[in-house]
Order: C-alpha cells, then structure tokens, then sequence
C-alpha cells in the first residue's frame, strides 16, 4: 500500500515538472514570436535608430584618438614612496578635473588626460642582488618575508614590497597626441621639486664626489708602490714572478677600488636627479576594448532604449486601462 502511494506522488511529482517545462517552453516560444512581431511592425524606426546609431557612432570613432605615455623612471634617494604618492595626487587632480593645478605644472589640454598611474617593473633577481653600499640586506629580508607569507606570486607582485623596486613606470593615457615638453617635460619637473628631496641629493652628491676622490687617491697610491716595485725588480735585473702574497693582495685591493669608481660615477649619473627618467616612449597608440567600437555600441544603445520606451508605454496603457475600469 505504501509503495503504491509512494508510486503515485512520483508519478504526479513528474507531472507538474513536465506541466512546468511544457509552459516554460510556451512561453519562450511566445517571447520568440513576439520578438518578431515588435521587429515587423517597428522595422522602419529600427533601422533608423541602427544607421544613426552607426553614423554618431563613427563620428565619434574618427574624434577619439587615444594614446599612452609610458616614462620609465628611478627613485633615488628612499623616495619610492614620494613617488607613488606624487601619481597619485595627479591622478586624483585628473578626476577633480582641476585643470588649475595642472595647468601650473605647465601640462597642457589637462582635459584631455583621462588618467595616470604608475606600476613597478619587476625585477626580483635585480631586487635580491641588490648591492648598493649601505643595503646589503635586501636579500635576507626578501627570503624572511616569503616564509612568513608562504607566496612568492603574490610576495612578487605585493604592493609594499614592489614599491621598492629599482625601475617604475608610469603610464598617462590621454586624448590625442602630446609633444614631450607638454606632458613629459612638465611632469618630471613637477616630480623633481620637492626641497627636502633636493637637499637630500645636493648632500648625497657630495659625498659621492667625496667617496670618488679618496678612492682616486687610493689607486693612485697603489699604483705608485707597484711602479716603485717593478723598478727595483728592472734595475737589480732580476726575473719576476707573482708569488708575492702581500703583492696579490695589493693587486686584488686595486682592483676592487676601481670597481668601487666605476659603480660610483655610474651612481653620480643616476643620482642626478631625485626622480631619474630613463626612457620616455609618448604617443604610442590604444587600441583598447572600447577603441573604435562605437560605430557597434551606439546603434545597440538606441535599440535598448527604444525597447524600454516601447516597454514603459504599453506597461503604462495596461495600467491606465486597468484604473479606468476600476473607477467605472
């Protein structure tokens, strides 16, 4: 008895789902079918709505021209933190549309600059090797941190982390094209003018010039005791051969002391300016998703709307209708 009635709940169970998907299936069949019969009786203004659609949509097409200015740039003088906030105060000014403030930079058609953002160039093994004097733990810290995050992919890309990188770029997307002393020139001076910064590099500067002359004095020291040893060697005329330890190590002291000059007249160059801009490359090209597609996304835009018009006014006939009989 009880497996009859069970039977029986089944059976109706799968009924209603088959009733269920029968009307279903009715009532996209309907929609179908009155999607076509909108589309018959409203052809003539859909196909105006879609040519219209396209010219606006073309026209503005053949208006927008965007481009992307990429300058790549390195933050000297612990200023990497100065630096991500200076874009950032930018970008900000780009979204107040403040174009007072911009324009003081000397950036022109600030209107026209959609955004600006800047994004580290990761370097990790540039990072890890790091050996400037003073910041030889680089290393070290990098490995402590990835054990207590457990994640190189995201300790790799973590913004407190990537912000000290050697190399930054910095990304303006813009409407039209830029001549360099509009946009780029502009925006380094601005990066540039901080008077704390410039006093921390005038002082860095000199002891870099410092650090030069006494290791210039040094090998030139040097270089006296081993031209005084080879002519004691030519004038008693005897042969010789490198087996002096203390020699070697002379030797090995010079050449680390020109290693050290040359990393130091590469650092004079680089420390030149606060925000040193390596490679400027302007006026490149976006095609982006968007880029000359509106000729495709006006005429779809009218259509959605004429559809919702159409929509709102029979909803609104349907309710009027409905009150009228209501109060009659």
């Amino acid at each position: 008895m009880e497996n009859q009635q069970h039977n029986q709940n089944v059976e109706v169970d799968l009924g209603a789902i088959t009733r269920k998907l029968k009307q279903y299936g009715t009532r996209v069949n309907d929609s179908f079918f009155d999607g076509v019969l909108f589309i018959k009786r409203n052809i003539i203004i859909i196909l105006i709505l879609v040519v219209a659609g396209g010219v606006l949509g073309t026209l503005v097409d053949r208006s927008e021209k965007n481009y992307q200015h990429h300058i790549f740039v390195t933050p000297n003088f612990e200023s990497n933190n100065y630096l991500y906030a200076s874009v950032a105060l930018l970008d900000d000014k780009i979204k107040e549309n403040d174009t007072v403030f911009l324009k003081q930079l000397g950036i022109t058609r600030p209107k026209d600059i959609a955004k600006i953002e800047i994004k580290p160039v990761l370097e990790i093994y540039k990072y890890m090797d790091e050996s400037i004097e003073g910041n030889m733990n680089n290393r070290l810290e990098l490995f402590k941190t990835v054990a207590e995050n457990g994640d190189v992919d995201k300790l790799i890309e973590d913004k407190e982390v990537s912000k000290n990188y050697t190399n930054h770029e910095i990304i303006i997307s813009t409407n039209g094209k830029y001549k360099e002393s509009e946009l780029a020139g502009p925006l380094m001076k601005f990066l540039n003018a901080d008077p704390y910064l410039n006093t921390i590099a005038a002082q860095q500067r000199k002891n870099l010039d410092t650090k030069i002359v006494e290791k210039e004095k040094m090998v030139a020291q040097i270089d006296n005791v081993l031209a005084g040893f080879t002519a004691s060697r030519a004038n008693s005329g005897s042969m010789y051969y490198n087996d002096n330890t203390e020699l070697n190590e002379m030797l090995n002291v010079r050449n680390s002391f020109v290693i050290l000059l040359d990393n130091y007249k590469v650092m004079k160059i680089n420390f030149s300016k606060i925000i040193n801009d390596k490679a400027r490359i302007l006026n490149q090209y976006d095609s982006n998703i968007i880029s000359k597609k509106m000729k495709l996304i006006f005429p779809l835009v009218f259509l959605i709307i004429f559809a919702v018009v159409v929509r709102f006014r029979k909803a609104y006939k349907k309710q009027m209708a409905k009150r009228q009989l209501q109060t009659s």
